[in-house]
């Protein structure tokens, strides 16, 4: 899918209250300081000859072959074979916003929850936020080119006191950060394919509490299978 910016990132997933975009994954550009280098202003000493002219100098390349010279394949040409593309499952777009919202029957999301959640879509991606009467809520998020392993890493940087675990969750590897305290939340690294360290995560956000973690988790053995690869 296309790289959405990282909003499940911490901050990001944490401020949309739903998956709504972080940074990314998102995905900027390198430039130079300074402007460009400019030949000096004598290129010719003085003392040249009067018989030698640069005129006299033969081109690399005759102009009329120049078009015989086959071009280097442009970068856009080159198929990206990392990612997978136009990723549908049964009638459902992968690549469309809000498109975890409809992974999951209304009678699954029923017995899962034991009440019907409501559910919002991301419009800026295919994330989406399940929330409760009691004001609970679950995000779920899909991200084709983070690593799981390196983007749990990374996180744990940011959370003292968090505990890492590692599980299978839909026939994929996942890894899952738990924050201590009544206050704090729980994060979910599943891989779309059979290794942490390979591109394709599912991701999501909650609270530490047990009884949401296993929400989470029966949600996800029904989301990680359409995202497999």
């Amino acid at each position: 899918m296309y790289d959405k910016p990282r909003y499940f990132v911490l901050a990001g997933l944490a401020s949309c209250a739903l998956l709504a975009g972080c940074a990314s994954t998102t995905e900027g550009n390198a430039s130079f300081a300074g402007g460009p280098l400019k030949a000096p202003s004598s290129s010719l000493p003085s003392d040249k000859p009067s018989g030698s002219s640069s005129s006299a100098l033969p081109s690399s390349t005759p102009s009329n072959e120049q078009s015989d010279i086959p071009s280097a394949t442009a970068s856009s040409d080159v198929p990206d074979e990392s990612v997978p593309t136009d990723r549908k499952s049964g009638d459902v777009d992968l690549e469309e916003d809000g498109a975890i919202c409809e992974l999951i029957s209304e009678a699954d999301l029923q017995k899962i929850w034991g009440q019907k959640p409501r559910l919002f879509p991301d419009s800026g991606g295919d994330g989406c936020t399940y929330k409760n009467a009691d004001g609970d809520q679950i995000i779920i998020d899909e991200y084709s080119t983070l690593v799981p392993s390196k983007q749990a890493a990374e996180d744990m940087q940011y959370h003292d006191g968090a505990k890492e675990s590692k599980t299978t969750v839909g026939g994929r590897p996942a890894i899952v950060l738990l924050q201590p305290g009544d206050f704090g939340d729980g994060y979910w690294y599943v891989s779309e394919t059979k290794s942490l360290d390979s591109e394709g995560e599912v991701a999501a956000l909650l609270n530490n509490d047990p009884k949401l973690q296993a929400i989470a988790k029966a949600m996800l053995e029904k989301i990680v299978p359409k995202y497999a690869r």
